[in-house]
Protein backbone atom coordinates (compact mmCIF):
# COMPACT_ATOMS: atom_id res chain seq x y z
CA UNK A 1 0.00 0.00 0.00
CA UNK A 2 2.79 2.42 0.90
CA UNK A 3 4.65 1.67 -2.34
CA UNK A 4 1.49 2.37 -4.35
CA UNK A 5 0.95 5.67 -2.54
CA UNK A 6 4.54 6.73 -3.24
CA UNK A 7 4.13 5.91 -6.93
CA UNK A 8 0.86 7.90 -7.10
CA UNK A 9 2.58 10.94 -5.57
CA UNK A 10 5.29 10.64 -8.19
CA UNK A 11 2.83 9.99 -11.04
CA UNK A 12 0.69 13.06 -10.37
CA UNK A 13 3.74 15.34 -10.21
CA UNK A 14 5.16 14.14 -13.53
CA UNK A 15 1.79 14.17 -15.30
CA UNK A 16 1.22 10.43 -15.59
CA UNK A 17 -1.88 11.06 -13.48
CA UNK A 18 -3.93 14.24 -13.81
CA UNK A 19 -1.86 16.78 -11.88
CA UNK A 20 -2.96 16.98 -8.26
CA UNK A 21 -5.48 14.12 -8.62
CA UNK A 22 -4.20 12.03 -5.73
CA UNK A 23 -3.61 15.08 -3.54
CA UNK A 24 -7.21 16.25 -4.09
CA UNK A 25 -8.46 12.79 -3.21
CA UNK A 26 -6.53 12.91 0.07
CA UNK A 27 -7.73 16.42 0.87
CA UNK A 28 -11.39 15.75 0.18
CA UNK A 29 -11.67 12.43 2.00
CA UNK A 30 -9.15 12.94 4.80
CA UNK A 31 -11.77 13.33 7.50
CA UNK A 32 -13.53 10.09 6.53
CA UNK A 33 -11.16 7.09 6.55
CA UNK A 34 -13.74 4.71 5.07
CA UNK A 35 -14.41 7.07 2.18
CA UNK A 36 -10.65 7.55 1.69
CA UNK A 37 -10.07 3.79 1.54
CA UNK A 38 -12.95 3.30 -0.92
CA UNK A 39 -11.80 6.00 -3.34
CA UNK A 40 -8.14 5.01 -3.16
CA UNK A 41 -9.13 1.41 -3.83
CA UNK A 42 -11.15 2.51 -6.86
CA UNK A 43 -8.21 4.56 -8.18
CA UNK A 44 -5.79 1.65 -7.77
CA UNK A 45 -8.23 -0.64 -9.56
CA UNK A 46 -8.54 1.71 -12.56
CA UNK A 47 -4.77 2.18 -12.69
CA UNK A 48 -4.39 -1.58 -13.11
CA UNK A 49 -6.43 -1.58 -16.33
CA UNK A 50 -6.80 2.00 -17.54
CA UNK A 51 -10.14 3.79 -17.71
CA UNK A 52 -11.94 6.66 -15.98
CA UNK A 53 -11.84 7.75 -12.35
CA UNK A 54 -13.99 10.68 -11.17
CA UNK A 55 -14.41 11.70 -14.84
CA UNK A 56 -10.61 11.78 -15.33
CA UNK A 57 -8.96 9.47 -17.88
CA UNK A 58 -6.42 7.16 -16.24
CA UNK A 59 -3.57 5.51 -18.11
CA UNK A 60 -2.99 1.77 -18.02
CA UNK A 61 -0.24 1.26 -15.41
CA UNK A 62 -0.42 -2.31 -14.09
CA UNK A 63 2.96 -4.12 -14.15
CA UNK A 64 1.59 -6.03 -11.10
CA UNK A 65 1.91 -2.96 -8.84
CA UNK A 66 -1.81 -2.22 -8.99
CA UNK A 67 -3.11 -5.77 -9.14
CA UNK A 68 -5.74 -6.65 -6.53
CA UNK A 69 -4.45 -5.94 -3.05
CA UNK A 70 -5.56 -4.63 0.31
CA UNK A 71 -6.14 -0.92 0.85
CA UNK A 72 -5.40 0.05 4.42
CA UNK A 73 -8.10 1.92 6.32
CA UNK A 74 -5.94 4.64 7.86
CA UNK A 75 -6.67 7.00 10.74
CA UNK A 76 -7.36 10.66 10.04
CA UNK A 77 -3.91 11.45 11.45
CA UNK A 78 -2.25 9.02 9.03
CA UNK A 79 -4.20 10.40 6.07
CA UNK A 80 -3.12 13.90 7.12
CA UNK A 81 0.52 12.71 7.05
CA UNK A 82 0.05 11.53 3.47
CA UNK A 83 -1.50 14.92 2.67
CA UNK A 84 1.56 16.68 4.06
CA UNK A 85 3.87 14.46 1.99
CA UNK A 86 1.74 15.09 -1.10
CA UNK A 87 2.54 18.79 -0.84
CA UNK A 88 6.16 18.09 -1.80
CA UNK A 89 7.44 17.83 -5.38
CA UNK A 90 7.80 14.12 -6.05
CA UNK A 91 8.74 14.45 -9.71
CA UNK A 92 12.46 14.44 -8.95
CA UNK A 93 12.30 12.18 -5.89
CA UNK A 94 15.65 10.57 -5.14
CA UNK A 95 14.75 6.90 -5.34
CA UNK A 96 17.66 6.07 -3.06
CA UNK A 97 15.22 6.84 -0.21
CA UNK A 98 13.72 3.47 -1.03
CA UNK A 99 16.63 1.82 0.76
CA UNK A 100 15.76 3.72 3.90
CA UNK A 101 12.06 2.91 3.50
CA UNK A 102 12.93 -0.77 3.22
CA UNK A 103 15.30 -0.81 6.18
CA UNK A 104 12.99 1.12 8.48
CA UNK A 105 10.05 -0.98 7.36
CA UNK A 106 11.67 -4.07 8.86
CA UNK A 107 11.46 -4.68 12.59
CA UNK A 108 14.88 -4.90 14.32
CA UNK A 109 14.79 -8.71 14.59
CA UNK A 110 14.00 -9.13 10.90
CA UNK A 111 16.65 -6.58 9.98
CA UNK A 112 19.34 -8.52 11.83
CA UNK A 113 18.16 -11.84 10.42
CA UNK A 114 18.46 -10.64 6.84
CA UNK A 115 21.58 -8.52 7.30
CA UNK A 116 19.62 -5.64 5.74
CA UNK A 117 21.52 -2.40 5.34
CA UNK A 118 21.26 0.70 3.20
CA UNK A 119 23.88 1.28 0.50
CA UNK A 120 24.60 4.78 -0.77
CA UNK A 121 25.09 5.68 -4.42
CA UNK A 122 28.86 6.18 -4.04
CA UNK A 123 29.32 2.61 -2.82
CA UNK A 124 27.03 1.30 -5.55
CA UNK A 125 29.06 3.08 -8.23
CA UNK A 126 32.23 1.56 -6.76
CA UNK A 127 30.89 -1.76 -8.06
CA UNK A 128 28.76 -0.83 -11.08
CA UNK A 129 31.37 1.32 -12.83
CA UNK A 130 34.25 -1.19 -13.10
CA UNK A 131 32.08 -4.30 -13.44
CA UNK A 132 29.50 -3.14 -16.00
CA UNK A 133 30.40 0.22 -17.51
CA UNK A 134 34.17 -0.02 -18.03
CA UNK A 135 34.00 -3.03 -20.39
CA UNK A 136 30.99 -1.62 -22.26
CA UNK A 137 32.67 1.78 -22.70
CA UNK A 138 35.77 -0.03 -23.94
CA UNK A 139 33.62 -1.81 -26.54
CA UNK A 140 32.05 1.48 -27.56
CA UNK A 141 35.46 3.16 -27.89
CA UNK A 142 36.54 0.43 -30.33
CA UNK A 143 33.32 0.70 -32.33
CA UNK A 144 33.49 4.49 -32.41
CA UNK A 145 37.12 4.42 -33.55
CA UNK A 146 36.33 2.04 -36.40
CA UNK A 147 33.26 4.08 -37.37
CA UNK A 148 35.24 7.34 -37.41
CA UNK A 149 37.88 5.77 -39.65
CA UNK A 150 35.19 4.69 -42.09
CA UNK A 151 33.54 8.11 -42.02
CA UNK A 152 36.86 9.73 -42.79
CA UNK A 153 36.91 7.79 -46.08
CA UNK A 154 33.79 9.80 -46.97
CA UNK A 155 32.17 7.38 -49.41
CA UNK A 156 28.56 6.21 -49.48
CA UNK A 157 29.60 2.63 -48.81
CA UNK A 158 31.90 3.49 -45.90
CA UNK A 159 29.19 5.67 -44.30
CA UNK A 160 26.70 2.82 -44.53
CA UNK A 161 29.21 0.45 -42.94
CA UNK A 162 29.96 2.93 -40.16
CA UNK A 163 26.26 3.35 -39.40
CA UNK A 164 25.78 -0.41 -39.30
CA UNK A 165 28.67 -0.78 -36.80
CA UNK A 166 27.09 1.78 -34.44
CA UNK A 167 23.59 0.34 -34.76
CA UNK A 168 24.96 -3.13 -34.00
CA UNK A 169 26.45 -1.78 -30.77
CA UNK A 170 23.08 -0.22 -29.87
CA UNK A 171 21.53 -3.66 -30.38
CA UNK A 172 24.17 -5.05 -28.05
CA UNK A 173 23.30 -2.52 -25.34
CA UNK A 174 19.61 -3.39 -25.32
CA UNK A 175 20.42 -7.08 -24.76
CA UNK A 176 22.80 -6.58 -21.80
CA UNK A 177 21.46 -8.47 -18.78
CA UNK A 178 22.33 -7.55 -15.20
CA UNK A 179 21.51 -9.49 -12.03
CA UNK A 180 21.38 -8.40 -8.41
CA UNK A 181 20.93 -11.64 -6.41
CA UNK A 182 20.48 -9.78 -3.10
CA UNK A 183 18.35 -7.06 -4.62
CA UNK A 184 16.92 -5.32 -1.56
CA UNK A 185 15.18 -2.11 -2.57
CA UNK A 186 16.58 -2.16 -6.11
CA UNK A 187 19.14 0.63 -5.85
CA UNK A 188 21.96 -1.33 -7.55
CA UNK A 189 19.76 -2.06 -10.54
CA UNK A 190 18.42 1.49 -10.67
CA UNK A 191 21.94 2.95 -10.84
CA UNK A 192 22.99 0.35 -13.42
CA UNK A 193 19.98 1.06 -15.63
CA UNK A 194 20.60 4.80 -15.48
CA UNK A 195 24.22 4.36 -16.54
CA UNK A 196 23.30 2.02 -19.39
CA UNK A 197 20.81 4.62 -20.60
CA UNK A 198 23.49 7.31 -20.39
CA UNK A 199 25.84 5.22 -22.53
CA UNK A 200 23.08 4.55 -25.07
CA UNK A 201 22.39 8.30 -25.20
CA UNK A 202 26.06 8.95 -25.96
CA UNK A 203 25.94 6.48 -28.84
CA UNK A 204 22.81 8.15 -30.22
CA UNK A 205 24.54 11.54 -29.98
CA UNK A 206 27.30 10.12 -32.19
CA UNK A 207 24.73 9.09 -34.78
CA UNK A 208 23.11 12.53 -34.76
CA UNK A 209 26.44 14.36 -34.99
CA UNK A 210 27.34 12.42 -38.14
CA UNK A 211 24.05 12.88 -39.93
CA UNK A 212 22.40 9.56 -39.03
CA UNK A 213 19.00 9.07 -37.38
CA UNK A 214 19.22 8.43 -33.62
CA UNK A 215 16.90 5.92 -31.95
CA UNK A 216 14.40 6.18 -29.11
CA UNK A 217 16.05 4.59 -26.03
CA UNK A 218 15.84 0.81 -26.28
CA UNK A 219 17.58 0.02 -22.97
CA UNK A 220 14.82 -0.78 -20.46
CA UNK A 221 14.10 -2.24 -17.01
CA UNK A 222 13.23 -5.53 -18.68
CA UNK A 223 16.98 -6.23 -18.99
CA UNK A 224 17.32 -6.35 -15.21
CA UNK A 225 17.21 -9.50 -13.10
CA UNK A 226 16.65 -9.57 -9.35
CA UNK A 227 16.40 -12.05 -6.50
CA UNK A 228 15.25 -11.05 -3.00
CA UNK A 229 13.70 -13.06 -0.19
CA UNK A 230 11.71 -10.20 1.37
CA UNK A 231 8.33 -9.62 -0.35
CA UNK A 232 8.14 -5.93 0.68
CA UNK A 233 11.53 -5.21 -0.86
CA UNK A 234 10.52 -7.22 -3.94
CA UNK A 235 7.49 -4.99 -4.54
CA UNK A 236 9.39 -1.82 -3.71
CA UNK A 237 12.30 -2.59 -6.04
CA UNK A 238 10.13 -2.91 -9.13
CA UNK A 239 8.61 0.49 -8.43
CA UNK A 240 12.03 2.04 -7.80
CA UNK A 241 13.34 0.80 -11.14
CA UNK A 242 10.35 2.10 -13.11
CA UNK A 243 10.35 5.48 -11.35
CA UNK A 244 14.05 5.83 -12.14
CA UNK A 245 13.44 4.87 -15.78
CA UNK A 246 10.60 7.39 -16.19
CA UNK A 247 12.71 10.10 -14.53
CA UNK A 248 15.55 9.45 -16.97
CA UNK A 249 13.21 9.67 -19.97
CA UNK A 250 11.78 12.99 -18.75
CA UNK A 251 15.21 14.45 -17.94
CA UNK A 252 16.42 13.60 -21.45
CA UNK A 253 13.41 14.97 -23.33
CA UNK A 254 11.58 11.73 -24.15
CA UNK A 255 7.89 10.88 -23.77
CA UNK A 256 6.49 8.40 -21.28
CA UNK A 257 6.77 4.67 -22.08
CA UNK A 258 3.96 3.10 -24.09
CA UNK A 259 1.11 1.64 -22.05
CA UNK A 260 1.09 -0.30 -19.88
CA UNK A 261 3.43 2.21 -18.27
CA UNK A 262 4.76 -0.40 -15.83
CA UNK A 263 5.63 -3.52 -17.80
CA UNK A 264 5.35 -6.80 -15.85
CA UNK A 265 8.80 -7.92 -14.67
CA UNK A 266 7.64 -11.54 -14.48
CA UNK A 267 10.36 -14.11 -13.87
CA UNK A 268 13.06 -11.41 -14.06
CA UNK A 269 12.20 -10.33 -10.52
CA UNK A 270 12.09 -13.29 -8.17
CA UNK A 271 10.94 -13.27 -4.57
CA UNK A 272 13.04 -16.22 -3.45
CA UNK A 273 16.03 -17.34 -1.40
CA UNK A 274 19.03 -16.64 -3.64
CA UNK A 275 21.18 -19.31 -1.98
CA UNK A 276 18.70 -22.10 -2.80
CA UNK A 277 17.58 -20.77 -6.20
CA UNK A 278 19.24 -21.14 -9.59
CA UNK A 279 20.52 -17.81 -10.85
CA UNK A 280 19.67 -16.76 -14.41
CA UNK A 281 22.30 -16.51 -17.12
CA UNK A 282 23.35 -12.85 -17.40
CA UNK A 283 26.25 -10.67 -18.53
CA UNK A 284 26.95 -9.00 -15.19
CA UNK A 285 26.27 -9.53 -11.50
CA UNK A 286 26.36 -6.58 -9.09
CA UNK A 287 25.21 -6.77 -5.50
CA UNK A 288 25.61 -6.02 -1.82
CA UNK A 289 24.79 -9.37 -0.20
CA UNK A 290 23.69 -9.54 3.45
CA UNK A 291 26.42 -10.08 6.01
CA UNK A 292 26.00 -12.11 9.17
CA UNK A 293 28.95 -13.45 11.12
CA UNK A 294 29.35 -17.17 11.72
CA UNK A 295 28.61 -16.80 15.45
CA UNK A 296 25.21 -15.26 14.65
CA UNK A 297 24.12 -17.55 11.82
CA UNK A 298 22.09 -20.03 13.87
CA UNK A 299 20.54 -17.34 16.04
CA UNK A 300 19.56 -15.27 13.03
CA UNK A 301 18.59 -17.98 10.54
CA UNK A 302 17.59 -21.08 12.59
CA UNK A 303 19.39 -24.41 12.95
CA UNK A 304 17.46 -26.07 10.12
CA UNK A 305 18.32 -23.32 7.67
CA UNK A 306 22.01 -23.27 8.57
CA UNK A 307 22.26 -27.07 8.42
CA UNK A 308 20.70 -26.97 4.94
CA UNK A 309 23.13 -24.24 3.90
CA UNK A 310 26.14 -26.21 5.11
CA UNK A 311 24.93 -29.31 3.29
CA UNK A 312 24.29 -27.46 0.02
CA UNK A 313 27.72 -25.81 0.04
CA UNK A 314 29.68 -28.69 1.58
CA UNK A 315 33.36 -28.70 0.51
CA UNK A 316 32.86 -25.28 -1.10
CA UNK A 317 32.43 -22.88 1.83
CA UNK A 318 34.17 -23.31 5.22
CA UNK A 319 31.56 -23.46 7.99
CA UNK A 320 33.09 -20.48 9.78
CA UNK A 321 32.36 -18.09 6.92
CA UNK A 322 30.22 -14.97 6.94
CA UNK A 323 26.84 -15.29 5.23
CA UNK A 324 27.88 -12.93 2.42
CA UNK A 325 30.57 -15.39 1.30
CA UNK A 326 27.91 -17.72 -0.07
CA UNK A 327 26.96 -15.07 -2.64
CA UNK A 328 30.62 -14.71 -3.66
CA UNK A 329 30.87 -18.45 -4.22
CA UNK A 330 27.67 -18.59 -6.26
CA UNK A 331 28.88 -15.66 -8.39
CA UNK A 332 32.20 -17.42 -8.98
CA UNK A 333 30.34 -20.56 -10.02
CA UNK A 334 28.24 -18.57 -12.52
CA UNK A 335 31.40 -17.25 -14.17
CA UNK A 336 33.00 -20.69 -14.24
CA UNK A 337 29.91 -22.13 -15.96
CA UNK A 338 29.85 -19.29 -18.52
CA UNK A 339 26.56 -17.97 -17.10
CA UNK A 340 28.10 -14.58 -16.33
CA UNK A 341 31.05 -12.58 -17.65
CA UNK A 342 31.86 -10.32 -14.71
CA UNK A 343 30.69 -10.00 -11.11
CA UNK A 344 31.29 -7.49 -8.35
CA UNK A 345 29.96 -7.58 -4.79
CA UNK A 346 30.35 -5.34 -1.78
CA UNK A 347 31.14 -6.87 1.60
CA UNK A 348 32.17 -6.10 5.16
CA UNK A 349 35.87 -5.60 5.88
CA UNK A 350 35.73 -8.72 8.06
CA UNK A 351 35.90 -11.06 5.07
CA UNK A 352 39.62 -10.30 4.71
CA UNK A 353 40.48 -12.80 7.45
CA UNK A 354 39.80 -16.30 8.75
CA UNK A 355 37.56 -18.72 6.90
CA UNK A 356 36.13 -15.85 4.88
CA UNK A 357 39.52 -15.22 3.28
CA UNK A 358 39.59 -18.74 1.85
CA UNK A 359 36.37 -17.99 -0.04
Amino acid sequence: FLVRVVFCLFAEDVGLLERGLFTRLVTRTGSDPKKFARHVGELFSVMSTGGDFLLEPIRHFNGSLFDAGAVLELTTKEIAAIGTAAGEDWSAVDVSISGTLFERGLNPAKRTQQGAHYTGRTDIETIVEPVVLVPLRREWADVRGNAEALLAADSKKSRATAEKLVLTFLERLKTVRVLDPAGGSGNFLFVTLQKLLDLERDVNHFLREHGFTPQFPQVSPLQLHYIEIDPYAHDLAQTVVWIGYIQWLRANGFHFPEEPILKPMGSNFLCADALFTDWPEVDFIVSNPPFLGNSLLRKGLSDNYVDGLFQRFENRIPKGSDLCCYWFEKAREQIKENKCKRAGLLATQGIRGGANREV
